[in-house]
């Protein structure tokens, strides 16, 4: 299969890492095989209260994110707003369009196959850390698309005016929150919630929530 390939002379480096998931023999063969290969696994968060409070007092390298994991993609967003200097990368993804831009929209920094080998994943881990990724040409084309309909780029990173209602709608889609979430929380109606949601896209130029991660990081780097 042929792959759109970032390649580096750049020696491994130690890294630290940690691992959500709820799968204790997952964790084990992977700390097993990671501590082989210059990569210190730190812990297993088995929930995602736990990664927060571990990434925001001791940030690691990589946080590690079991595709299979209950609600992983859903707390990316909440996670990136604790870990500012960690890289998340989901792990054993089935590598089609939907699922690879799902967890890119989300915001992380990188992903591995479901189709890996574990003799490969420390190379891949280590470019990753290097802001490294290889991918099929079909998801590489994916994503270039995927960044065409973002649009120009002084849209995805100007600063429209929002309203107080709108910047806190927009913080709450940004930490992964479904739209009943945004109304319980804003003790609003779910018909509120969805109209805030609406208006928020069109004023940000985006066509759906799933870019709105996107937006927020290069809003942070303008």
């Amino acid at each position: 299969m042929a792959a759109f390939v970032i390649l580096s002379n750049a020696s491994p480096r130690v890294l630290s890492t940690l691992i959500l998931s709820d799968v204790c023999f997952l964790y084990e063969s992977l700390a097993r095989a990671l501590s082989e290969a210059r990569i210190d696994v730190l812990d297993r968060c088995s929930t995602v209260a736990k990664a927060v409070a571990i990434v925001g007092e001791s940030p690691p390298d990589l946080l590690l994110i079991d595709a299979t994991f209950n609600g992983g993609l859903a707390a990316v967003g909440q996670l990136l707003a604790a870990a500012t200097k960690t890289r998340i990368v989901v792990l054993a993804v089935t590598e089609t369009e939907d699922s690879v831009l799902s967890w890119i929209r989300a915001g992380v920094s990188g992903y591995i196959p479901n189709t890996t080998r574990l003799a490969d994943l420390p190379a891949m881990l280590q470019g990753i850390a290097r802001g490294e990724q290889v991918c099929s040409a079909y998801i590489a084309g994916s994503i270039l698309r995927e960044l065409r309909d973002l649009g120009p780029q002084g849209k995805t990173s100007s600063s429209p005016s929002l309203t107080e209602r709108e910047r806190q709608v927009l913080r709450l889609i940004g930490s992964g929150r479904a739209n009943k979430e945004i109304a319980r929380e804003l003790n609003i109606s779910l018909a509120t919630a969805k109209s805030h949601v609406h208006n928020l896209l069109g004023k940000l130029h985006l066509r759906h929530r799933g870019q709105v991660t996107a937006w927020l990081h290069g809003a942070e780097r303008a």
